[in-house]
């Protein structure tokens, strides 16, 4: 339980960050949010990272996820006068990032958020990087597992992580990404995303299309759309503009 909250406040606060524009600033640092991030710092391995876990693949299931979503939550809510152990935290789970070897996109594309985030050297992100364009298949799209095929969901969390990387949208790896995407959106502009979680609770409708499957498609919309519109506007990208994540 202690770990799926974690992953539910890595994912709030991440999210919270994105639409931090229409929040008034004493509103996102207050008392609940320094809550939250005592919590976190609580939670983490003496290794430098946080437990995942979970049957709820892939959002949550493994490791390098829930890292990299603490990452973003120290370096973006981290209090100024606990800046020495913010730092210091965020080091140890860069470390591990660094010494953990990924084995599917999911842990791949989170491996390179989690190290553009922690503001590692360029060469060290260089690396991620690579690893996760060779993974993309030759139809553009990237898949989950390696016996699956390529979906939405892995696609636009693929190039999600390339551009947090800064990768231009004008890349050939990121422009085959992005035409994959555009050839398997449906006419209401959703994508079809498979389910791969186990069903341990009872399933309930929210009103999004593709029934049993439609809360990983939703996810995969989400993912999607930010890769597309990282694409809008190809040259701000490519000059160096300030990642909303810093």
């Amino acid at each position: 339980m202690r770990v799926l909250i974690c992953t539910c406040l890595g994912l709030f606060l991440c999210s919270l960050h994105l639409t931090a524009a229409d929040f008034p600033q004493a509103e996102i640092s207050n008392s609940r949010i320094r809550a939250k991030l005592y919590f976190i710092k609580g939670m983490q391995q003496p290794e430098g990272h946080w437990v995942g876990g979970g049957s709820r693949p892939p959002l949550a299931f493994d490791d390098f996820t829930i890292t990299a979503y603490m990452i973003h939550a120290l370096r973006t809510y981290g209090a100024p006068s606990e800046a020495a152990d913010t730092k210091a935290r965020i080091e140890r789970a860069r470390s591990w990032l660094l010494n953990n070897t990924p084995d599917r996109t999911q842990e791949r594309a989170f491996q390179v958020l989690g190290l553009a985030w922690s503001h590692a050297d360029a060469a060290t992100i260089e690396g991620a990087v690579k690893s996760l364009q060779t993974s993309q298949r030759t139809d553009g799209g990237w898949s989950q597992l390696p016996a699956l095929e390529s979906d939405a969901y892995a696609t636009g969390l693929a190039l999600f992580a390339l551009h947090e990387a800064r990768i231009p949208a004008t890349h050939p790896t990121y422009r085959a990404g992005v035409k994959y995407l555009l050839s398997t959106q449906a006419a209401d502009g959703t994508w079809h995303v498979k389910t791969r979680a186990l069903p341990f609770q009872p399933y309930f409708e929210s009103g999004y299309p593709y029934g049993s499957d439609q809360w990983i498609s939703a996810a995969a919309a989400a993912y999607a759309t930010m890769a597309l519109s990282a694409a809008v506007e190809p040259a701000q990208l490519a000059g160096g503009a300030e990642s909303r994540f810093k």
